[in-house]
């Protein structure tokens, strides 16, 4: 559990859902970009080693009209850790906190911030 700073994208009490390590991942380069370089440029291909979330993953900053905060999207990539389509999104079956076991509803509901 933790705190957004107020104004900040996200603001408020946050839970952490899923935990691990990664590996970014060359985009039509011979070696991997930073981070840095990748948030940069909109697009960040990441190998993910969650408990969760696993396998090839991209981060894409969304196009805005120039007004508000940005926004990104995780796209999951197609491969060997990829379900099959019709099956229940990660979010809906894996709802719980990957540290306290308990679901979202529950922190807020327990008294504790």
């Amino acid at each position: 559990m933790g705190t957004m700073p107020a104004g900040q994208y996200g603001a408020g009490t946050v839970a952490i859902w899923d935990e691990g390590t990664y590996d970014s991942l060359p985009t039509d380069q011979p070696v991997p970009q930073t981070v840095t370089e990748g948030i940069a440029a909109g697009r960040l291909e990441l190998a993910l080693y969650g408990k969760k979330l696993q396998g090839r993953s991209a981060l894409i900053r969304m196009r805005s009209k120039g007004q508000g905060q940005e926004h990104w999207l995780l796209i999951k990539m197609q491969d060997e850790c990829a379900r099959p389509a019709g099956h229940t999104d990660i979010a809906t079956r894996e709802r719980k906190s990957a540290r306290s076991g308990k679901r979202q509803f529950q922190r807020r509901c327990s008294g504790r911030n």
